[in-house]
């Protein structure tokens, strides 16, 4: 991550905000995912990205404030069934699933 990054949340918390987010890049780098570091305009933010073979990329997007995506493609022929599956799936295990 490059030193000048300068989180706009709480500018009197940089450091300990940038600790935070090189933390969580870190740990979704042991998970498999490759992670960076950016800044936006609004926010610093860890954009993790795992490659699955024969699909096309999976990508979380978390920022300093804690909002975070998660981005992910379909097959072109996935049945609305197996869409609301996935995304059913996935919402579950972000609100009933264990945190660690």
């Amino acid at each position: 991550m490059p030193d000048d990054i300068m989180p706009t949340a709480d500018p009197d918390n940089a450091e300990g905000i940038v600790s935070r987010m090189r933390a969580v890049a870190d740990a979704l780098s042991v998970a498999g995912l490759a992670a960076t570091i950016n800044q936006t305009r609004t926010a610093v933010e860890v954009i993790a990205t795992i490659r699955v073979q024969g699909q096309r990329e999976i990508e979380a997007v978390i920022d300093e404030d804690g909002y975070a995506e998660l981005r992910f493609w379909h097959q072109p022929d996935a049945t609305p069934g197996q869409i609301s599956a996935t995304i059913s799936r996935a919402v579950n295990a972000i609100t009933h699933g264990a945190s660690s």
